[in-house]
């Protein structure tokens, strides 16, 4: 018993090597409040929730994460010429609501955000971070989609490109379970003088 354990101790150091080795992205360092509940993060750091977890949400209430079997790993952010202003991130919303289907979750994934935001910004580089808005305002029409395609994004850019493209991604979850990210895209034609 004490060889299986010494066994399986020298394997996870080993595994944690490899890790930090090959450069993967440490993910879930996530404040947690006094009393229990997690903040999501503000600043675009990746966060992937897991079993246990308890999101506080914006209308004061505590929302459990019972199940993320499914959850999406789309891998590290594609590059952009220039960094994202941290100025010009959405806050956070976790936006709860419960009816006679379920209990209902819906966490903005800033990090998933960011992805489409840099997926516009990349490619010819054409767009600037001042042609992208990291929200979809409600009156505009939009396309959300999932699982995550960036050629469907950057199909939706080429199509109107004198507009502001709006991007935002959200988790939801009902009863506790993780159930899909959606993606929304929109392009606001009112600021470029468009009608």
């Amino acid at each position: 018993m004490r060889k299986l354990k010494f066994f399986l101790a020298a394997a996870l150091i080993l595994c944690a090597v490899c890790l930090i080795a090959h450069g993967v992205e440490w993910v879930n360092d996530t404040p947690v409040n006094p009393d229990g509940p997690i903040n999501v993060p503000l600043d675009g750091a990746r966060y992937i929730p897991m079993v246990g977890d308890t999101v506080y949400c914006d209308d004061g209430t505590d929302y459990q994460i019972l199940g993320i079997g499914g959850y999406p790993d789309c891998g590290p952010l594609p590059s952009v010429p220039q960094e994202w202003p941290r100025d010009e991130l959405p806050e956070r919303e976790a936006i709860h609501y419960k009816d006679g289907s379920g209990d209902y979750l819906f966490m903005q994934n800033i990090y998933e955000t960011l992805r489409m935001a840099y997926t516009v910004c990349g490619g010819d580089g054409s767009a600037k971070p001042l042609h992208v808005r990291l929200t979809v305002p409600e009156d505009i029409p939009s396309d959300a989609f999932s699982p995550y395609d960036p050629k469907r994004v950057s199909t939706q850019v080429d199509a109107r490109r004198d507009g502001i493209v709006c991007v935002e991604a959200w988790d939801m979850f009902k009863d506790g379970v993780y159930y899909k990210t959606l993606y929304e895209i929109g392009v606001d034609w009112r600021e470029a003088g468009h009608k």
